[in-house]
């Protein structure tokens, strides 16, 4: 790093140009050995639990190396995954090769409604929905795909209600001044903000899991309707 230095000292006091490799070198080392400690620490003292992990983002991280360290240092996988199909090639490369389970804590496809919802927010851009309908169509393929994908599992629907019209609020330092919306404003849920199910989405979300369970062989289909009349039957034609 060429530094010049007679001391400890005069070596601090240097501001040495790191090359970039031995820069990520250093910092994949002391997060390696950050998410082991905690981990084994967790072990030690609650060893007959699943550890679940720190809840990475794909793409929200300094490089891949990020899931691949700790991925090495959890039982299961844990992460939210804003994508429009389930699963991208680079993840699953990631995933095959950690050969862990994975847990998705957040995926979802918020209706923007023309505009009105989600304007001010761009992480969610591609999941954003046109209807309700629509996005209980993907929701229906996201499961469908996440149910056959042998090391999945779970998964988790992101959220409940719709977030405030007015915003969630700032995250994570908060807002003040005069605006309109403050943080997220996403129509993610299945109910609106006020407590009114999204009956195009929930009965979709509704018949997805069916499929799914179905799919997983731990929902029998439904029985097939008779294919005629038993002449001992009160039943008649009208």
């Amino acid at each position: 790093w060429n530094i010049q230095a007679s001391s400890v000292n005069d070596a601090y006091a240097t501001v040495p140009q790191a090359p970039a490799a031995d820069v990520e070198t250093l910092r994949q080392f002391f997060a390696n050995n950050y998410y082991r400690t905690l981990y084994q620490t967790v072990k030690s003292i609650d060893p007959n639990h699943l550890f679940l992990g720190w809840w990475i983002v794909p793409n929200w991280w300094v490089n891949s190396q990020d899931w691949v360290l700790q991925a090495a240092n959890t039982d299961v996988v844990g992460f939210d995954y804003y994508v429009p199909q389930f699963v991208e090639p680079y993840l699953d490369q990631l995933i095959q090769a950690s050969g862990k389970p994975v847990l998705i804590g957040e995926f979802s496809f918020p209706g923007a409604y023309g505009g009105w919802r989600g304007f001010d927010t761009t992480q969610y851009v591609q999941n954003e929905t046109l209807t309700d309908s629509d996005g209980g169509d993907r929701y229906a393929q996201w499961l469908a795909a996440t149910s056959a994908y042998p090391n999945v599992i779970g998964v988790s629907w992101f959220e409940y209600h719709d977030e405030p019209i007015a915003g969630r609020g700032g995250v994570p330092t908060g807002d003040s001044g005069p605006a309109v919306i403050y943080g997220e404003h996403d129509a993610f849920g299945l109910l609106d903000t006020t407590d009114t199910p999204k009956y195009d989405l929930v009965e979709k979300v509704l018949a997805g899991n069916i499929a799914a369970l179905q799919s997983l062989g731990l929902l029998a289909p439904p029985a097939a309707p008779p294919t005629s009349i038993d002449p001992g039957s009160s039943v008649r034609r009208k």
